[in-house]
This record gives C-alpha cells, structure tokens and sequence, in this order.
C-alpha cells in the first residue's frame, strides 16, 4: 500500500503488530499449543481447547511476520504439531475422532518439516478419501465405514452420544480448498479445483461449507492455496479478489475481525491492484478492534458437523490473523 497518509497507517500497524505478537507470546503455551474455546448448549463456554488446527492455523498467519518473536512462536507452535502427528502424516481434531483432512492438510503445510510430511507419506491416504466425483471428504474413513459417535462437548468429559452413526461423510468446499494447498495442482486434484472453480463462477459458493461459518472463509482458503500451489487457481484469481471486494462493501459494520483479516489476507496474496482504498478501510477496522492489551476479540471460525450444536471460537487465532493481514499489507 502507498499513497498519502499511508506512513501513518504504517506506523500504527507496526505498533499494533508488535503489541499483538507480546499477546500471543503470552497465551500461547510453552509447549506451542494454541488456546480455543468450544461453545456448545446453547451458547455455554466449555474448557478451553488445545488442538493442532489452531496451532497450524495460527503458524499460516503469521508467516509474514518478519521478528524474532514471531519466528519463536512458529517453532514452537510446530514443535506442538509434531507432538501431536500420527503415522503416515496425519492428524486429528480431537482425540476421541478419526483423522479428518482439514486438520492434516493444514498441519502438514504448517509443519512441513518433519520427515513422514517431506517423504509425502500421507498423500496416498489424502488422495483415497475423494468421492465418485473426485471431491474430497472431509474424515480419513474407509468408504462405507461409520464415523464414531461424538459430540463436542466430550472434549469436557461430557459423552451424550447424540451423532447418529449414520453421520455422512461431508464434501466441504473450504477443506476441499485446504487439501488443494498442501497437494497442489496433480491429475487427482483437478476434480476438486473445477468444482470449487465453478462453484466461484457461477456463484454457488455460499453455503457449500458444512464445518465454516463465512463465505469469506472460502475465499481465504482459495487465495491461500493460489498462493502455496500454483497454478492452482490461477485464472480465478481477478474473480477472487472481486468477489471479496464485493463482500467487504456489502457486508458494512456487521463483519468481525478476523474475516476482516482473512479479506485482507486475501487480497494481498491474490495480488489484487486497484483496490488499495479498500484494504485500507478493511486494516482500519483491524486496528480498531484491537484491544489494550494487544489481543483481538474471540470471533467465531468454525463449527461442528450438521446436527451437533457446536461452534469454536480463538482470540489467539483471531489475533494471529489480524497481525498477520497487517504484516502482509505493510510488505506488499
């Protein structure tokens, strides 16, 4: 970004940065686990979790961050990913569920380091969960086997065996985008890029994420794999950054933070010109919704499988993320 008045920004994003990152320093623990809430029953806060997909998240958006802290936080934080990595490369959400892609995918790029993930060990067992269709399914099962009960709240020792074991075997567009990132454009992931391609072009896109609760959550994950794994989605990429455009201006007050990061985010890695008006309203709302003590506020980002009632909430992955967009906007 350039432009008058832009010094201005620049320096209030650099103090907002660092301030973030001495938060996250704080919270996150010594072995590199980042903090998460669930928040089941009809809104009630359960013990707060410590999974691999926020850790791995939270290493993906502050990749741009240049400082010696923030290098401190990735190690750690992967060190944390290896602690938790099942052979031949995968990872679950909870203990009590079966490997699932999102998580391996994400961890696999945020932890790509260790040796199961550089050999490429776990490709075949990704590449085996797609459907007739050549989409990815979004837990690592035998086709045809039954998911295991489970419902959120055993995460606080609280079994209620509720899920049906009929639960299906979801498509979500954005772990669909997530697997693309790690994998990259190969003859067994074009199935999937020309779904979520026409899904874009012709407008489908919203509602096609059973696990995420935004639309933007899509174009973020799109965005991030362009990025990781060209030429995935290439040609998409003026579509992309119009469409989050379009979702910022028609979105107004009522966007949180952390989408308000992810748009930023986006657009930076997209490349997108002309829109530097735009990103600069959307890193304002960033600054404004800091906090005094450094942090962002805890946004919603994801969600539990249809019939469980179950969101998860991360105020050191939605800092991450903000402190991320800002990194990225003062580099480009």
């Amino acid at each position: 970004m350039r432009g008058p008045g832009y010094r201005f920004l620049r320096e209030a994003m650099a103090r907002a940065v660092e301030s973030g990152l001495r938060f996250l320093d704080a919270i996150i623990g010594a072995e590199g686990a980042w903090p998460a809430f669930g928040i089941h029953d009809g809104g009630r806060l359960v013990v707060p979790e410590r999974t691999p997909f926020a850790a791995a998240a939270g290493i993906l958006a502050l990749e741009a961050c240049g400082t010696s802290r923030a290098a401190a936080l990735g190690s750690r934080s992967r060190a944390f990913l290896h602690s938790r990595i099942e052979y031949p490369g995968v990872w679950r959400y909870y203990p009590q569920l079966v490997p699932d892609l999102d998580d391996t995918v994400l961890c696999s790029v945020a932890a790509g380091s260790h040796l199961w993930v550089l050999m490429g060990r776990n490709v075949g067992p990704i590449l085996s969960c797609r459907d007739d269709e050549g989409r990815f399914r979004t837990w690592m099962v035998r086709r045809g086997q039954r998911l295991k009960p489970f419902h959120a709240t055993e995460s606080a020792r609280m079994a209620s065996g509720d899920v049906p074991e009929s639960s299906p075997n979801l498509v979500d567009s954005v772990v669909n985008a997530n697997v693309l990132a790690y994998l990259g454009d190969r003859p067994e992931t074009r199935a999937a890029q020309w779904w979520l391609a026409k899904l874009v072009e012709e407008g489908r896109e919203p509602g096609t994420s059973p696990y995420y609760l935004s639309t933007m959550d899509l174009y973020a994950a799109m965005a991030r794999a362009s990025r990781l794994a060209p030429p995935v989605f290439a040609r998409l990429r003026a579509t992309l950054a119009a469409r989050i455009v379009g979702w910022l201006e028609a979105g107004g007050e009522t966007i949180d933070a952390y989408r308000l990061a992810q748009a930023v985010t986006a657009l930076v890695q997209l490349q997108a010109t002309g829109e530097e008006e735009v990103v600069r309203r959307a890193l304002e709302g960033v600054l404004e919704a800091q906090h005094a003590n450094g942090g962002w506020p805890e946004c919603l980002i994801w969600k539990c499988r249809p019939g469980v009632d179950g969101r998860f909430s991360s105020e050191a992955l939605t800092t991450a993320c903000c402190i991320g967009a800002m990194a990225r906007a003062m580099r480009a």
